[in-house]
């Protein structure tokens, strides 16, 4: 974890903590490519958790892990 406090740094840049990239917001639930290897090894759902500059982190669902992923690796689940 860095020194300095990411949502405060981009509520002071941009006015408002970014919430969504490219459609996806915090809470959507959403499946992996199955092309990662995270899926390959089980980890197919999770709940997305933070919205990076580049990419989505996600909370796997089987491994409890907080992964980032690129938006076009991901699914949303309905």
């Amino acid at each position: 974890m860095a020194w300095y406090n990411w949502k405060g740094l981009l509520q002071r840049r941009y006015g408002h903590a970014r919430t969504e990239l490219g459609g996806w917001h915090v809470g959507d639930r959403v499946q992996l490519h199955p092309g990662t290897d995270r899926w390959m090894m089980g980890d197919r759902y999770g709940d997305v958790v933070r919205i990076g500059m580049k990419k989505v982190h996600v909370k796997l669902d089987r491994s409890g892990k907080t992964i980032g992923f690129p938006p076009d690796r991901l699914q949303r689940v309905y």
